[in-house]
């Protein structure tokens, strides 16, 4: 049964009932079924609802209406039923002396999820045990300093592919099983918002909403036109183009977000320029929403992985907005970073070479002293106490490097695990014919062009920018793109100004094309809206179309099925991921490779379903014959497909970004293979271009470019313009532009190696603190789990039936439906999941059912409440070797000892009828109760009186040696609380002392600017005098904010670690262990599993 609520029925409608609930302003309309809505028999002490009076019933005094004769204190008063409710002391040994239990199976659940509950607890990361991946060290390590840390506000800066997202994702579900963060906001790019959506679903069982006009205006239907929308959902996903705009900044920024994500944050840019402040639309809506001006209560992070290649003022300006007193001026910040190299080679020679028998000691000592700002001698005698001084001495070095305070950062290098990339080409040999044919339809491009600029008609530039990249992916999508063209123009009469109106909302899509929508959909509607309708054109079209209808074979198509059968030749049934950016040329390629080839070919495209998109991953993964999956950009998004290495571009993007992306599905941990990229070279052809310039330029196909965004993001807009010149401008401009890129990307990356940080390394990944945190956080086995997970479904009537691959579909039903409406509301009651992290991992309506999982969550608070019917119980055990018969009270207590660290545990008793506690029978009782049996029921009322006289002396007896367990965890919690609270003392006071300085610094340099400003005759200072003055007053905010946290912080430290143990009553139960058990013994699945109905 669900939790019990009390309520009166106020209507009977045919098979329906109204029931007003007492604890919640709350009607409901519930099925007329037993099981359900049941009347409350009425006996023993009661309570008033009216009055709170607490009562005895002597007996009913009405039929109709019924009344019944109450005992209030010294009188007897006739009270309405429906003013009447049970008055019971909810605890598991009232509930058995009251005849309230559950079956024995409900008792072994609760007992099994408590075990659960607080072993996770009790984990020094929680989330490690609750998600379905299988996290690599350097993730925990990033994980554990974010969650470890005060205050949760980092940037996150591995490397592309070293699974930022990942991170994210588990500091995010570790933060909600902390309870610190019911209201998440994430902020991304356009084109990753459906990626990272997938991701929390599939990894984390945490479903997010994309947020954006279309959702805004289905919540304002719902719940009112004034309504926030933000209000509405706690677990958001915005664009950064989108929540830029006015209303919609104003209405997120006005929500209380506990954590804030940005992705690729370096778009919030900020420059300073003398005085002035120059900020983007993105940088001031991300400021309000992590507001810098209580930083220390809302958490935030920033993910980027350009950190190196960032303008000093833009990474200041990201600092600023997580820690504004972390530095008091770019200046301090600049200076700082400038220093760091020799920071970093101090620790790195004392922690290889040492102090001893040095040279150049005192050279040395003077560089510790100036860093530490300690006296010479002191740091001497600390030097020469030994490794352990030295390494003391480092770690107070290490503390100085601030930047590693807040930027968190792993390189491929450090971590290991990859394989290399090797680059191939597949030459085209282009027949004359289809030279012909090309050349005719870039004419037709050029003059497009030529027309775009004369009209100023952006919408036709835009095709034909993507009628130019159709030339490079395949002559079918290209002549059935120009044949719609024609198509449209032969019929349809309108203006070519009525149709660029018509185009102006696609042409808005357009303009965001790189980040949200792939050229193909765009280009469909586009096609048939825009443009000079002229009868001239329509001819020029129908004469291309003939061309390329009259192409006898399509050499590109050819040389990919050739190369293919080259690769059946040198690998044993080859996995291939093929990719393009149109839909035409997946179809096109489809046919002619099951028709030429004889592989198995599947596709992969944004328009599927998600049980399709799971379907064809799935069989691409376990073919064991040759097979090719053809994808497109949107299709691949979010999937990994480490099990494949070699890679197609079919047709190549523009934007580099999103060729690394397509790399990065196959080139990622995981990937036991060297990674094979092939490519097609077309001489003479743009496309050749491209192709120069990704490979030899930026040398995207053998190297990992995700860091180098700041230079490559205007790749793709840099090349649409060269590519709309005149040949001979074409290629200076081209030329000019290959020279320009490479040598900025041969700059950056030898920047990133010189500015390699020893320190940052070092604390970005301890493997000391991940092997501990390993060995603390073991998972639930897998067989365990499912065996849990199925009995909390069906102890609320869900059924179940497992299917071949593992799956189960389930289809709740009441009381769950009613109990919990949030979890079938918007997305119904039936499901396909999993209890098994290896079981459908990737699959997008596979849902993951375990800890974690908010269903399973609520089911297990379900079960773990002293109320629920499992808390007590009667049960015969079937006796074995290991478990002789014997009759008792089995008493289960949690102790929890309160502190900086809080211990919780689960304490057993087993008080024999006749020999009293016997721990060992208690063990053996626990360990059984994970198998969740179908055991025989013993009901209270074959309890004799005489056995039930002796359940206070159990409980007493249990609880006596709980106390005694309890007394002895507080005496060692306290021997460790002076030392822990001291160091975390510590870690405050150095965390404030320097803030509360930098705060100082900084507002000493915002007066000190604003006099200046003040005296100046110059209308341009006297025009930013404002700005100022409002900077002046946030300082003067800060540094009385950072004094008040520092004292609310210290005061929360010293009431944590002043906690007193308690123990409390979980559960109780009659247990006769006998040689014949009663009833044969079940498992759940047995019970559970198989049926097909309904």
């Amino acid at each position: 049964m669900g939790e019990e609520r009390f309520g009166v029925i106020t209507e009977l409608t045919g098979h329906h009932v109204t029931v007003q609930f007492d604890d919640f302003d709350d009607v409901r309309i519930f099925r007329r079924a037993p099981q359900i809505v049941r009347r409350v028999e009425l006996s023993g002490s009661v309570r008033r609802v009216t009055t709170g009076e607490i009562g005895v019933v002597q007996g009913l005094s009405n039929a109709e209406p019924p009344r019944w004769n109450v005992a209030v204190g010294s009188h007897v008063t006739v009270v309405q039923e429906k003013d009447l409710r049970p008055h019971i002391l909810m605890d598991p040994a009232n509930r058995l002396r009251n005849g309230m239990v559950g079956t024995p199976r409900q008792f072994w659940l609760a007992l099994t999820a408590h075990a659960h509950h607080l072993e996770a607890l009790n984990r020094d990361l929680i989330a490690l045990g609750e998600s379905r991946i299988d996290l690599k060290p350097h993730q925990v390590s990033v994980v554990h300093r974010v969650i470890s840390a005060y205050p949760h506000r980092f940037l996150l800066c591995d490397e592309v592919g070293l699974g930022k997202t990942i991170e994210a994702g588990v500091i995010l579900k570790e933060l909600r099983a902390r309870k610190g963060a019911d209201r998440v906001l994430i902020v991304v790019p356009p084109n990753l918002m459906r990626q990272w959506q997938y991701e929390l679903k599939t990894k984390f069982n945490e479903t997010f909403s994309i947020i954006n006009s279309e959702t805004a205006r289905y919540l304002r239907n719902q719940h009112g036109a004034d309504t926030n929308p933000f209000e509405h959902i706690k677990s958001s996903i915005v664009s950064s183009s989108w929540i830029t705009t006015r209303e919609w900044n104003r209405l997120a920024t006005a929500v209380d977000w506990d954590l804030v994500i940005v992705d690729e944050a370096h778009h919030a840019r900020v420059r300073y320029i003398g005085n002035k402040v120059e900020r983007t639309k993105l940088y001031r809506v991300v400021e309000q929403l992590v507001s810098p001006q209580t930083f220390s209560k809302r958490s935030a992070l920033f993910l980027t992985a350009t950190p190196m290649q960032l303008d000093p003022g833009e990474i200041y300006g990201l600092i600023e907005l997580l820690d504004p007193a972390l530095f008091p001026t770019l200046g301090h910040f600049t200076n700082h970073r400038d220093r760091v190299p020799g920071l970093n080679a101090l620790v790195q020679d004392l922690k290889i070479n040492g102090y001893a028998d040095r040279d150049n000691q005192e050279e040395i000592l003077a560089k510790v002293s100036g860093w530490l700002g300690k006296e010479a001698t002191r740091v001497e005698a600390e030097l020469c106490a030994g490794p352990e001084g030295i390494a003391a001495v480092c770690d107070e070095l290490a503390d100085e490097h601030l930047l590693s305070q807040i930027l968190i950062r792993n390189r491929k290098k450090v971590v290991g695990g990859f394989m290399p990339r090797q680059a191939h080409r597949w030459e085209v040999a282009l027949t004359e014919a289809e030279r012909t044919a090309l050349n005719a339809v870039e004419d037709y491009v050029r003059n497009g062009y030529q027309l775009a600029a004369t009209q100023n008609n952006t919408a036709i530039g835009f095709v034909m920018v993507i009628f130019q990249k159709l030339m490079a992916s395949s002559t079918r999508a290209l002549r059935m793109s120009l044949d719609k063209r024609r198509s449209k123009l032969e019929q349809d009469s309108t203006t070519a100004a009525a149709a660029t109106a018509l185009a102006k909302p696609l042409l808005d899509l357009a303009e965001r094309l790189d980040e949200e929508v792939d050229d193909e959909a765009v280009l469909s509607q586009l096609l048939t809206a825009i443009g000079d309708l002229s009868q001239k054109e329509a001819a020029e079209l129908r004469h291309l179309v003939r061309l390329l209808d009259e192409l006898p074979t399509d050499s590109k198509a050819d040389a990919l099925i050739a190369g293919l059968k080259d690769l059946e030749r040198q690998e044993e049934n080859p996995k291939v991921l093929l990719f393009t950016e149109f839909r035409q040329t997946q179809e096109y390629l489809k046919a002619r490779l099951e028709e030429e080839l004889g592989w198995k070919v599947h596709l992969f495209h944004g328009q599927l379903k998600p049980a399709a998109k799971d379907e064809e991953v799935e069989a691409f993964r376990t073919s064991d014959k040759p097979t090719i999956l053809l994808s497109t950009e949107a299709g691949g998004e979010g999937r990994n497909f480490q099990f494949c290495h070699l890679l197609v571009n079919y047709d190549l993007p523009w934007n580099p970004m999103r060729v690394e992306q397509r790399i990065g599905r196959v080139d990622r941990l995981g990937q036991t293979n060297v990674v094979q990229v092939f490519n097609f070279w077309i001489r003479g052809t743009i496309e050749e271009r491209v192709l120069d310039v990704l490979e030899n330029r930026i040398g995207i196909f053998e190297q990992t470019v995700g860091g180098l965004d700041p230079i490559l993001g205007d790749t793709e807009t840099d090349l649409k313009r060269i590519f709309q010149l005149g040949d001979a401008e074409r290629d200076a401009e081209l030329a000019k532009y290959e020279a320009d890129v490479g040598k900025r990307i041969a700059e950056a990356r030898e920047a990133e190696e010189k500015l390699r940080d020893f320190i940052m390394e070092t604390k970005s990944f301890s493997k000391e603190v991940v092997q501990e945190l390993e060995e603390g956080s073991q998972r639930i086995p897998a067989g365990d789990m499912e065996r849990f997970g199925l009995a909390l479904l069906a102890d609320v009537n869900t059924w179940l039936r497992e299917e071949p691959d593992g799956t189960y579909k389930i289809a709740f039903h009441e009381p769950f439906i009613s109990d919990y409406p949030r979890h079938t509301k918007d997305v119904g009651t039936k499901r396909t999941v999993t209890f098994r992290p290896d079981v459908a991992p990737d699959s997008e309506h596979v849902e993951y059912m375990a800890l974690g999982h908010p269903v399973i969550d609520d089911l297990v608070e379900r079960v773990t409440q002293q109320k629920y019917d499992g808390s007590a119980t009667g049960v015969v055990v079937p006796a074995d070797a290991s478990l002789e018969p014997a009759s008792g009270w089995l008493v289960i207590h949690q102790i929890t000892v309160p502190g900086l660290k809080t211990i919780r545990e689960l304490h057993t008793s087993f008080v024999d009828d006749q020999t009293g506690p016997d721990e060992d029978r208690a063990k053996l009782l626990v360990e059984r109760a994970t198998h969740l049996e179908n055991d025989a029921a013993i009901v209270p009322e074959e309890i004799e009186a005489a056995v039930f006289d002796s359940l206070d002396a159990a409980i007493t007896e249990a609880g006596e040696h709980a106390w005694t367990v309890s007394a002895a965890l507080e005496a060692d919690a306290a021997k460790d609380a002076q030392s822990r609270l001291m160091r975390e003392v510590d870690k405050i006071n150095a965390f404030f002392d320097y803030r509360d300085k930098a705060a100082a610094d900084k507002l000493d340099q915002s007066r000190k600017t604003l006099d200046r400003l003040t005296a100046s005759k110059d209308p341009g200072d006297r025009q930013i005098l404002p700005v100022w003055q409002s900077t002046v007053q946030g300082n003067e905010g800060l540094v009385e904010r950072l004094g008040r946290e520092r004292m609310e912080r210290l005061a929360e430290l010293h009431r944590q670690s002043q906690g007193v143990g308690d123990v409390t009553l979980l559960g109780v139960a009659r247990v006769e262990i006998r040689a014949a058990p009663d009833a044969q013994s079940e498992t759940v699945a047995d019970n559970l599993v198989g049926s097909d109905t309904e």
